[in-house]
């Protein structure tokens, strides 16, 4: 049961309330970041490493758009990992059945 604030009333901040709102997630993010760039500024922001980062996180953002959008629709599917396995398999499967020949002219 969730208590409602009265209008006018400020809601008392607490340690359990930053937990469960998720801006402890973001608070450690940030913090993680600002000690990255303090520890080693020429490092962190540089474009290889700022390329390397987005490349290893693009396959769990296109997982995350497209769960995003079964959420929205009602069919809370949330089966990623056997889907995300099985297009594995299937492609090393293929891969290695039908191997890619190329022509040499």
């Amino acid at each position: 049961m969730t208590a409602i604030a009265a209008p006018g009333r400020r809601r008392r901040v607490t340690v359990g309330w930053i937990a469960r709102s998720g801006l402890a997630a973001w608070a450690i993010v940030a913090l993680l970041v600002l000690g990255l760039t303090v520890a080693k500024p020429a490092g962190f922001w540089a474009a290889p490493n700022l390329a390397n980062v987005l490349t290893a996180t693009v396959v769990l953002g296109l997982v995350a758009l497209g769960q995003n959008l079964v959420v929205l629709t009602g069919g809370i599917d949330l089966a990623v990992g056997s889907t995300a396995t099985l297009s594995g398999l299937l492609t090393a499967v293929l891969i290695d059945g039908y191997p890619i020949r190329t022509r040499c002219r």
